[in-house]
């Protein structure tokens, strides 16, 4: 299991060493990816800044299996998002072939 730090979505020559290491390692690792968005979106990001970091990166893990985990779901219920942002996830599941699943550390 390898626990990436948060890599930033702004352009491949402006990340710093840390993060050129956690997308060396997406690239070179034969394993599941399991890529988290936190749909309460309290992380400082949006769920569409998520989505893009994710179309960004998506191709550093070709061709390997994919889980898109929604995270903090105590924080904020599936149930309870906009259909916009509910569309967006399940579109971004399908077109990729990925697991959805839903989670939260605290229950």
């Amino acid at each position: 299991m390898l626990d990436t730090p948060g890599i930033l979505d702004h352009p491949l020559d402006e990340r710093n060493t840390i993060e050129m290491q956690a997308i060396t390692a997406l690239a070179h690792l034969n394993a599941c990816i399991l890529y988290f968005i936190d749909i309460s979106e309290t992380c400082g990001y949006t769920i569409e800044q998520q989505i893009s970091l994710f179309k960004n990166i998506k191709p550093l893990f070709q061709h390997k299996p994919l889980v898109i985990t929604l995270s903090k779901i105590d924080l904020m219920k599936y149930s309870s998002l906009q259909k916009p942002q509910k569309e967006m996830i399940e579109a971004l599941a399908k077109e990729h072939n990925a697991y959805l699943i839903q989670m939260s550390n605290t229950t």
